[in-house]
This record gives structure tokens, C-alpha cells and sequence, in this order.
């Protein structure tokens, strides 16, 4: 046979051969069979074949786009990486299912994008056949859809009874639900579901979104019912109020403000049976003052009450009996009594003086006045606005008091100590019988002079005052001085200066002063009294003395000059340091010496002034560690040597120092070791060589520990040892006579890596939500090259690598993270040390951002929206306090200070949230406006019986006046009051802010004053008349026309004299023509006596019905026939009781003015006149 050869051909030696496609790989094979017959003859052929290879699988299937949004593409291009074959078909649904294409690569497949996520499947095919398919998902982000439905575990609920709700959603698409309030996409409530949230205090609506990366939802809402909690009233009227027993048969209640469904009434108290329902209530009129309380109630609850009084008056009741506390008294002896009485009822108690509602004298008891001058009767009732009781009486009984006197006179004053003649002192004033006028020297009463109106002394040889007083039986005046003035000078009591001390270095200026003495002009002098002139005047100011110098000073006159007195002014130097130091110790090994004391030499502070002197010790430079002053300290002894220093200090300076070293000689070890290798691995070095720096001692000492062992190593330096095949300590130390210092360590490392001690955080292993950008890993100890960073669980199972390098910068986790670090170095990996980090939420501050009350009132602060933290703490900026600033919602309280202007107040809340989470700070800006600054024109209103005042109010927007009582209006700014007694009113002003104030107000009401001067008088006597203003109740004053404000004026000159007599309510004036020696008398000249009311009496009359008179009449015949002295007496036209004939009679008239000192001269007038029937 012949034999067969190719690839992939396997001969079989019987003329066949069999073909292996795999062995022959793909492509155009040539197969060859060769023939050798016996002859040896050969001959060939050759056979073509073509090995076609299976289809390989893609590697992977590959598309334009992914990940997009619904409709956002029309087309996307599918490829393939990798595997063989022809063609490359694309199916859907499965590996050969849904056709959608087939193309040949390097080309793509365009297919239409899918509106859904897709899985694509894609495979080679040949002729040999189909390979497996590779896949691709195609993802197609849905739009977001809103939710379906939305719920609330807790609905319908009253505010307050409910803390938490939670929201839910049905249905929807999209990665992220949202939550909001006020509108949807308005205020983000927050992210999630099931979603808890603080339950709300008002109905509100939530509205919920979904969102992906495609775009935001429409919003579905739900709404969470809360019944507010009821809300007392803000204010309660009525409307009538302070009314009489009987006189209203119902009154109307009114509430105005709050919340609620139903307005409850009581009577007497908050709760209770309810005396009715609604605003306005109308009942019936109570009979006597009762309180009304109203509250709002629903559901939920009762709101607080609010109250109003209605005041019902009850007609009053005269008192049951009068008293007083002084009585008998002498005129001046009282100054006030005390009027009281017992009994009755009303509002008022009313006081009057001579009669029962006669001078009004003031209101209350016990009433203090002023004591009365006379003998006095006081009545007493009570009033109300329902009416006036009777009144009830009492007799003060008042005897005469001295009156005082006017003015003290001396003929000589102002005369030198030379002056040896008399002087006369001289009283005035007015004095009545059996006054004496009393003088005295010292004091009043004190040493007694003499008596009389004049009193002639010898001079004074010193400056004398002199008292005089006028005295009776019932006591003394208080006493007039006058001073007689010798004018001796007298040396001043006090000199200061502005600076009793100073430097040597001080510039300026210095102030001297004088006090007291006397004379006039005070010199000054410098060194001695009378010495180097420096000045006058009671201050003079002269440059700073360099050196201390006294200053003296003296007043002088024409009489001389006093003595000096003097003070001192002190210059003090700038200190000097001291000259030496010295210590009782030094050179010394340490613990033979506890203590040593340094001392200080020479030097200089302050010896002069009251700001004493310091020696002030430091220790290691000069002013800096104080350790003590005083010349000599006692000090613990250093342990190593010292340098101290010391200065004298004053307040003028600070002197250099001297100094002064303490010397410790005591072994030390070496400041540091260093080694020419270090940090090896095992078996690379064979010695090292270690080399100490530094320390105190004679002699250098080496060690190691081995075990728990101390072995000691040598004693050169540099030391030479076998490198270590572990980590070694090795010690050093020093020695002298005084001892061993301590050892010194120095490692030398086998760098085995070795594991962190420790793993350190810049956030403590807690770290607050808010936290701001990376938190930091790093490690502590250990030994190594590199530090590797895994995240693992608590147990260190399952690390995953994260980072090498000395820190691990991580952002904060969502909740607790576990960490673990390892050393790595060429010997191999340590063990690892795991830490973990914990987050904590941040403190959420909400409140409200503005709001305003009025000044005195205080402010509820709502903070029911803070929430995550541990403590917090309210702060007021500016004026107020918190009654506790630890609570969520304190209660602000403004206190008593007023104000003119709206002021800004900041109510600032510092939240500290659990720890780690700092502070949040939020704040309230609080307005605080001012009441109503009520003025009231007049401010002290005072008005006269049965007359009207116009009072006028400002300061605020609006104003009410109560009560409504002898008042023409009770609304506006502007009223005019007429009450017939004192009258308390209330002003009620409220501003443009709401804020209302009340001013009350107390209206005077005086009787009008009495005035009456008489008819004008033309008197026949010279002498001085008292005209006499009238008396009052003792709140009267006078002012006559030459100013004088007594009750009486004597008049000496003719003229027309006027007075002005007034009190607190009104005043009147009276006019009267005076005229002396000018009286004049008139004498008709015919009457007619028939009976019929006009000139029936023949009557003389004069302008001066004081005179002394008589009038004789006599008729034609020289008869008398009617005669008498009284002027006020005329003649009826009768004789011995029958009528007088019609005739002509004569009259004779003989008068003189009637007076003591001028009365004129007898004078006598005749003539006729007729007599008419």
C-alpha cells in the first residue's frame, strides 16, 4: 500500500488514513498519497480539502448608549468584541428567540432604541454552525411616576397630643421619593419612606415626589388634620360697669380674641356650672361686685379662663364717730394732725371744715393736715358715685402761737479785732400783746443776752452770730441770727494737691487748693511761710518740684494776715538694682540640700510714698518667672543649676537686675544616642555601633535588657556590639561622685514589621453628620516600610484593601465602619489593629425668625422644632431675661425698664447636639415696642368747685377715659371734667403698635376762694387801715399788688390796692380804693315820709360809717325835734309818734373820724331840708 501525509492526516497502513480538521487547523489543506509498486515505480496525488472552524462566542456584546431615559433616544448601535465566525445575530426574549437583526463586524446593528430595559443576545454562525450567545442588558430609566396614594398612621388629632407621624406612599416610580409642605417642591420635609416626622400643631398639607435621573414627578398630597388646642380670650368687656345697687337690670358680656368651638361663662370661679354660652351673653344685673370668667372649649380641650369684675356700688353710710390725735394745742405747736374716723362705708371719705359739705379739706382716713391756726370744727362723711352719707363732726381746740420774727439788724459790722465801742442789735416783725423778744450768743436759747426789741452789747473781739426769738406763754418762736463779722484773717482749714506724689521722670503741671478760713486773699509760698512766693487764689497750678518740697499758704487782709498752714508734695526716684546676690548654698549634689535662701545687697525702691517698694526675684531671665519678693526668699533648692535674677521695682519703674547662678552638680544622663544602622532585617548587618551625646558625669555606663534582665555592655563611647537578630534595648547613663543618673533607652530595630499600637482619628471614632469634607486615619507605633488600610467587620474578618500610605482620608460613613491597619516592610506584614467610626445626627434648629411683644409684657418662645441634641442654652442680646434658658421653650420675660422708641432684641439659642456634633446657633429677632407715653396738660389737674377743666392727653393713637362720671366724653384726647369732690379717673392710651398703658389720674377739686374787700373807702381818720383778705381752709395763699403773700396788708398812703387770693383749682381777684383823711358825708335835702318805700327816712350818709356821730334836726321854730349818734338810724318824720307837719327843718351834724393816732378834728356840718307830704 502506499502511504498518506497532510496535516492532520493520520496514516493507517492499509491505503486508508483517516483526517483530523482539528489537528489540521482552518484554512485550504493539500493532502498527498505516494505509491511505490514492486516494480518501484512511484507515482503521487495530491487532494485539496477546506477546514472550516466552528463559531466562537462573542466576548462581549457592546451598545452606543445605555442607561438613558425613556424616549430620550430613537436608535442605538449594538456591537460585539471577540469570538468567530460569518455573521453576527442579535435576538431579544432569548439566545436565538426574537430575530432583530444580524450584521457582519466590524460593522454595527442599528436597531430602534427600546422604551423598556431590554436584554439583547448576540452569537456567531458559519456554516459549521451557531456559537453560544453573549448578552447585554440595555437599561431604560423609566420617567418617575407620582406615587399612587399617600398615608398617615395618625390623622384628625387634637395639637399637642400626638408627637410624631408617619408618611407613606403607595406606588409611583422613581430613586428618590421627597417629601414637602407649603406647596409641592415648596419646603423639604425630607427624603424616604416609611417618612417620621414631628406631628404638626396646624392642619397642613404634604406633598410627595418622585425623582430619578430623567426629571421630577407630579405631586400626590394628603392632608393631616390637626384641631388646634382652644385659646382663652384675649380680652373681656361689659357693658355697663361700676354701677349703683339697683339701678341696671342686665348687663351684656363680651369676649373678644381666642379659639374655640363653644364660650363658656361662670360666675365666682374658672369652671363650674356654665351661666350660659356665646359672645355677647346677656344676664341679669348682679346686686352687689362679681367676677365673670370665660374659656373657650372644643373637642380637644378647655382653653384657661380670662376674668372681668363687674363692680356694683352700694349707696354709703356716715361714720359712727370722729377722732383726733393732738388737740388743746398751742398755734405752731403741731404740725399736722391726724383726723380719723371709725365706721360707715362708701368710697370716699370726705373731710370739711365749718360746715357739713362746707371748705372742702381733702379725702381718706386717717387724714394728716396741716394743724389749724384757730379753733376749728371738721366734718366727715362718706361719698360714692351713688351718693353722700351725713356727716358726723369734731372741735380741735387751738390757743395763739408767737409769731415769728422778720429781720435781725446790727448798726456796726465788718470791723477790725481795734474796735472797742458798742453795738445795737435790733428785731422786727409783728408782735402782739405780751410778746418778748429774747436775744442770745452761741446758739439760739444758749447763752442769754438780754431782752427787748433793741439790745445795745459791747463789740465782739472775734466774729460773733446772734440769735433772737419772739416768746409768749404758749412757747417760742424759732430764732433769726444775724452775724457781726470781725474782720480778723483765719487760717485755712484744708490745702490739697492733685498729686501728694510723683516721679522724677513725671512732666506737668501741679494743682494746689485752699479750703475755709478766712480773709481776702490767700498767698502762697514755697520752703517756709512767707518764703518764695508761688501764687493767690484759692487754686493756683505751678510746674512739678524736682525735688519734695512743702508748700505753705495764709489768707491776709486789711486786718493782717493769718498763719500759714502747709503740705507737703513728694518726688520719688526711679529704683537701682540691688549690688550682689548671695545663697546660703551652692555647688551641691542633689537631695543634700532641701531649701536655700538667696539675699539681696544694695540697691534702692521707695521710702517716700504710700506706693511702697517691691524686690522682686525671677528665675531664668530678668521679669521672667516671678518666684518671690522681699530682700531675703526662702526657696525649694533646684534640682539642676539656675540661673536667678532680682530688681527693685516702684511705681515710678523698674530697676535693671543682678543676677546670680546655682550650681547643681548631679550627674545627668545623655541629652541622646544615635547608631550607625539601625531598622535591618535579620542576619543582613553583622555590628553596630552606638554613639551618646551630651550629659554630665565623669564616667559613661552601657547596658541591654535581655528578658527581664539588666546586663551590663561596656563603658565607651562610641560602643561596638554584634548586630541583634531581634528588636533590642539598648541603656546609657552617667556617673560622678555624686551619684548615677537615670538610664537613657535607645532601640535598635530588627525591622520585623510590627503591628500598630494604636489607630488614631481626627474625629475619636464618632463623627457628627454634618462633619465637613474628609476624616483622617492615621497610626500610632508600631514598626514597618508602608501601612496598608483595609475596611473590614468588628471581628477583622474579610478585609478589603482600600489604600497604602500614613493616612487614610475617608468621607463620613452613613453609620458605624470598621477599619484596620497593618505595617508592611521587605520582611513581611504585620498583624493589624481595627478601629471604626460612628455616625452621629446633627442638632436641627427651626424657629420662627421674627416677632414683637409690648414693653413689660413677656414672650412664649416656640422650639418645638429643635430636635437631636443634648443641651442647649438661650441667650438674650440685650435687655430681658429667660425664666430657664435650659428649655426648649422658655419664656421671655422683658422686666421693668421703659422705653420711647421700638427696640431690637435677639433671643439666641445655642443648641449643642449630642457629642461629637457641635453647636448650632439660630436666633429670634424680637421687637419690643414701647407703651403709650401718656402726658396729661395740665399734669397736677386742679379745678374750683362747680367749674369745668379742660384735660388734654398725648402720647399714644387713641385714649378712653374711665370712669364715665362728671366727664363730657370718655373717647379722645381732649375732655373736659366737672366733679364736685376729688375724682380719680383712669386714662387708657393705646399706640399704633397695640401697646396700651394707663396713667391714672387724681383731679383736685377746691372750694372756690372767699374775697370780698368791701365797697372802696373814704375815711375821715389818718390813721392805717388792715384790709383783710378773708380767711380759707388753709390751702389759701395771697399775693398783693406790692408782692407781700400774707392774709392781711396795712395800708398807711391813699390809692387803689388789689389781691389775688387762689389755691390749687382757681383764684379770684378783689379791687378796693383807699383813701385817708378824705371821708365825706352827704345830706339830702328833702324826703318825703308817706309810707310808700321811696324816701321815706331822712337818713344822713357818709363814706365812713366808723366815724363818731350826731345828728340833731330842730324845726323852723328852734325846736328838737329828733336827735342820735347812730348814722345807720334816720328820722321817720314823726314827733312824739305823730306826723310832722310838711315844713323846712334844720339839721346839725357833729362828727370826728374815728381812730387812735390820726383821727382828725371835730367837725360839725348845718343846713335844711324839707319835708313833703
Amino acid at each position: 500500500y502506499g502511504s498518506f501525509y497532510g496535516p492532520g492526516i493520520s496514516d493507517q497502513g492499509d491505503g486508508t488514513a483517516i483526517f483530523d480538521p482539528d489537528a489540521a487547523g482552518p484554512g485550504i489543506k493539500h493532502i498527498t498519497y505516494s505509491f511505490t509498486d514492486n516494480n518501484g515505480c512511484n507515482n503521487d496525488t495530491t487532494k485539496t480539502t477546506h477546514v472550516i472552524p466552528l463559531p466562537e462566542k462573542p466576548i462581549a456584546v457592546t451598545s452606543s448608549l445605555n442607561n438613558f431615559c425613556t424616549g430620550s433616544l430613537t436608535e442605538i448601535y449594538l456591537g460585539v468584541i471577540g469570538g468567530n465566525g460569518d455573521t453576527v445575530e442579535v435576538y431579544t426574549e432569548s439566545c436565538g428567540g426574537v430575530l432583530v437583526g444580524m450584521f457582519e463586524p466590524p460593522s454595527v446593528l442599528t436597531i430602534t432604541a427600546p422604551t423598556d430595559t431590554t436584554t439583547y443576545y448576540a452569537r456567531w454562525v458559519n456554516a459549521c454552525g451557531n456559537s453560544e450567545c453573549d448578552s447585554i442588558v440595555i437599561n431604560v430609566i423609566p420617567l418617575p411616576l407620582p406615587p399612587d396614594s399617600l398615608g398617615v398612621d395618625t390623622n384628625n388629632f387634637c395639637a399637642g397630643t400626638v408627637n410624631i407621624i408617619t408618611l407613606t406612599a403607595g406606588g409611583g416610580v422613581g430613586s428618590t421619593l421627597k417629601w414637602w409642605k407649603d406647596s409641592c417642591g415648596g419646603t423639604l420635609v425630607g427624603i424616604g419612606q416609611p417618612l417620621i416626622i414631628t406631628a404638626p400643631s396646624d392642619t397642613i398639607t404634604y406633598w410627595a415626589t418622585y425623582e430619578n435621573q430623567c426629571g421630577i414627578s407630579t405631586c400626590d398630597s394628603i392632608q393631616v388634620n390637626v384641631t388646634p388646642q382652644p385659646l382663652a380670650p384675649f380680652a373681656l368687656q361689659v357693658d355697663t360697669n361700676f354701677f349703683c345697687t339697683g339701678t341696671i337690670n342686665q348687663i351684656n358680656l363680651t369676649a373678644i380674641g381666642g379659639l374655640g368651638d363653644t364660650l363658656y361663662w361662670f360666675e365666682d370661679e374658672c369652671g363650674g356650672n356654665p351661666i350660659g354660652y356665646g359672645t355677647p351673653l346677656t344676664i341679669m344685673a348682679p346686686d352687689s361686685s362679681t367676677t365673670y370668667y370665660a374659656r373657650w372649649g372644643n373637642k380637644c380641650n378647655l382653653s384657661n379662663c380670662l376674668s372681668i369684675e363687674v363692680e356694683v356700688l352700694q349707696m354709703p353710710l356716715p361714720p359712727i364717730s370722729l377722732s383726733v390725735d393732738e388737740n388743746d394745742f398751742c398755734a405752731g405747736e403741731i404740725g399736722v394732725i391726724q383726723l380719723s374716723a371709725n365706721g360707715g362705708s362708701g368710697d370716699t371719705l370726705q373731710w370739711f371744715k365749718d360746715n357739713c359739705g362746707g371748705i372742702y379739706i381733702g379725702t381718706g382716713s386717717p387724714l394728716l393736715i396741716s394743724a389749724p391756726d384757730d379753733t376749728t370744727t371738721y366734718y366727715s362723711r362718706w361719698t360714692n358715685v351713688c351718693g353722700q352719707s351725713q356727716c358726723d363732726s369734731i372741735i380741735i381746740n387751738v390757743k395763739p402761737q408767737p409769731r415769728p420774727l422778720d429781720s435781725l439788724s446790727v448798726d456796726t459790722n465788718y470791723f477790725c479785732i481795734s474796735y472797742n465801742g458798742n453795738i445795737q442789735l435790733s428785731a422786727y416783725g409783728i408782735f402782739e400783746y405780751g410778746d418778748t423778744v429774747r436775744w442770745y450768743e452761741g446758739g439760739c436759747g444758749q447763752n442769754f443776752l438780754g431782752s427787748g426789741h433793741s439790745l445795745t452789747i459791747a463789740a465782739p473781739d472775734v466774729t460773733t452770730t446772734y440769735y433772737a426769738n419772739n416768746n409768749n406763754s404758749c412757747g417760742e418762736s424759732i430764732c433769726k441770727s444775724i452775724q457781726v463779722i470781725v474782720n480778723t484773717p483765719e487760717p485755712p482749714l484744708l490745702l490739697t494737691a492733685d498729686h501728694l506724689f510723683k516721679c522724677v521722670s513725671d512732666t506737668g503741671q501741679l494743682t494746689l487748693k485752699s479750703f475755709g478760713g478766712n480773709g481776702e486773699i490767700i498767698s502762697w509760698y514755697a520752703d517756709s511761710c512767707g518764703g518764695v512766693p508761688i501764687g493767690q487764689g484759692d487754686s493756683i497750678t505751678i510746674s512739678y518740684p524736682d525735688t519734695t518740697t512743702i508748700f505753705y499758704a495764709r489768707w491776709e487782709n486789711y486786718c493782717g494776715e493769718s498763719p500759714c498752714i502747709s503740705i507737703p508734695v513728694y518726688v520719688v526716684e526711679i529704683p537701682s538694682p540691688p549690688t550682689q546676690i548671695l545663697s546660703d548654698t551652692n555647688y551641691y549634689c542633689i537631695g543634700d540640700v532641701d531649701y536655700i535662701t538667696l539675699t539681696a545687697l544694695g540697691g534702692y525702691g521707695d521710702t517716700l510714698s504710700p506706693w511702697g517698694e517691691t524686690l522682686r526675684w525671677f528665675v531664668k531671665s530678668c521679669g521672667g518667672a516671678t518666684i518671690g519678693t522681699g530682700k531675703n526668699i526662702t526657696i525649694p533648692a533646684p534640682v539642676t543649676s539656675t540661673w536667678y535674677f532680682a530688681r527693685w521695682e516702684n511705681a515710678c519703674g523698674v530697676s535693671v537686675c543682678d543676677s546670680f547662678n546655682l550650681i547643681v552638680y548631679t550627674p545627668r544622663p545623655p541629652d541622646s544616642i544615635t547608631a550607625d544602622t539601625n531598622y535591618f532585617c535579620p542576619g543582613s548587618v553583622d555590628s553596630v555601633s552606638l554613639m551618646a551625646w551630651g550629659g554630665v558625669g565623669d564616667q559613661i555606663l552601657w547596658a541591654k535588657i535581655y528578658g527581664n534582665d539588666t546586663i551590663a555592655a561596656g563603658s565607651t563611647n562610641p560602643l561596638h556590639v554584634a548586630a541583634p537578630n531581634t528588636t533590642t534595648r539598648y541603656l546609657v547613663r552617667m556617673q560622678n561622685y555624686c551619684g548615677i543618673s537615670e538610664w537613657l533607652p535607645f532601640d535598635i530595630v530588627v525591622n520585623l514589621p510590627q503591628p500598630p499600637l494604636l489607630i488614631g482619628s481626627d474625629v475619636d471614632s464618632l463623627v457628627c453628620s454634618d462633619y465637613p469634607g474628609y476624616i483622617h486615619l492615621w497610626t500610632i507605633g508600631g514598626w514597618g516600610d508602608t501601612i496598608k488600610w483595609y475596611s473590614t467587620d468588628a471581628s477583622g474578618q474579610n478585609p478589603v484593601f482600600l489604600y497604602s500610605g500614613d493616612t487614610l482620608s475617608i468621607l463620613p460613613p452613613t453609620g458605624t465602619s470598621y477599619f484596620m491597619a497593618t505595617w508592611v516592610a521587605p520582611c513581611g506584614e504585620s498583624d493589624g489593629v481595627i478601629t471604626h467610626i460612628r455616625t452621629v445626627p446633627a442638632p436641627v434648629v427651626n424657629i420662627i425668625a421674627n416677632d414683637s411683644i409690648c414693653e413689660g409684657s413677656h414672650y412664649q418662645v416656640m422650639g418645638d422644632l429643635i430636635s437631636n441634641f443634648h443641651h442647649l442654652k438661650w441667650t438674650v442680646d440685650g435687655i430681658g431675661s429667660f425664666d430657664d434658658p435650659t428649655q426648649q421653650s422658655p419664656v421671655y420675660y422683658y422686666g421693668n425698664q421703659n422705653i420711647a422708641n421700638p427696640i431690637v432684641i435677639y433671643l439666641k439659642v445655642n443648641v449643642f447636639g449630642n457629642y461629637p456634633c457641635g453647636m448650632v446657633k439660630d436666633s429670634i429677632e424680637l421687637t419690643i415696642n414701647p407703651k403709650p407715653e401718656l402726658v396729661l396738660t395740665p399734669p397736677d389737674p386742679a379745678l374750683c368747685r362747680d367749674s369745668i377743666l379742660v384735660l388734654s392727653a398725648s402720647g399714644a393713637e387713641t385714649f378712653k377715659w374711665m370712669p364715665n362720671q362728671s366727664i363730657d366724653t370718655t373717647y379722645g384726647p381732649i375732655v373736659k371734667v366737672s366733679p364736685s369732690h376729688d375724682m380719680d379717673y383712669s386714662l387708657i392710651g393705646i399706640n399704633r403698635s397695640g401697646c396700651r398703658d394707663t396713667l391714672p389720674i387724681h383731679v383736685t377739686v377746691k372750694p372756690t376762694p372767699y374775697l370780698d374787700l368791701g365797697e372802696d373807702l373814704y375815711l375821715f381818720s389818718c390813721d392805717p387801715i388792715v384790709l383783710d383778705a378773708g380767711g380759707g381752709d388753709g390751702s389759701d395763699f395771697y399775693e398783693w399788688q406790692d408782692g407781700s403773700t400774707k392774709r392781711t396788708l396795712k395800708v398807711y398812703t391813699n390809692g387803689t390796692y388789689w389781691v389775688r387770693k387762689f389755691n390749687e383749682g382757681c383764684a379770684v381777684v378783689d379791687t378796693i380804693n383807699v383813701q385817708l383823711c378824705e371821708g365825706f358825708i352827704y345830706v339830702p335835702d328833702a324826703f318825703t315820709p308817706n309810707n310808700d318805700g321811696l324816701n321815706d327816712i331822712f337818713k344822713v350818709i357818709t363814706t365812713d360809717p366808723t366815724i363818731r356821730f350826731h345828728l340833731y334836726i330842730y324845726n323852723r321854730h328852734g325846736q328838737l325835734v329828733f336827735q342820735s349818734d347812730d348814722i345807720e338810724k334816720g328820722w321817720d318824720g314823726k314827733i312824739d309818734g305823730e306826723m310832722a307837719p310838711a315844713d323846712v327843718y334844720v339839721y346839725l351834724i357833729e362828727y370826728r373820724g374815728n381812730g387812735t393816732q390820726s383821727p382828725g378834728t371835730n367837725q360839725t356840718l348845718k343846713g335844711s331840708f324839707i319835708l313833703v307830704r
